[in-house]
């Protein structure tokens, strides 16, 4: 079973899977970075768009993510 609870300016986010999920992250920034930190480790099929080629490619090279 996965779980992830994401708390961001005091709203609380919380996922809960029992197997492989797809998921679509908008924005590389900061929090963008720290959900595909905690998903990729677990297997995830992740694809992350953002409007900054730059940083997409930043995080292509440290995680396994589709763009």
């Amino acid at each position: 079973m996965f779980l992830l609870s994401i708390s961001i300016n005091d709203v609380k986010i919380l996922f809960v899977n029992e197997g492989f999920m797809k998921i679509l992250i908008a924005g590389a920034g900061k929090v963008g970075k720290s959900i595909t930190d905690e998903l990729s480790a677990d297997g995830n099929d992740i694809t992350m768009i953002d409007r900054n080629a730059d940083v997409l490619n930043d995080v292509i090279e440290k995680y396994d993510v589709n763009t």
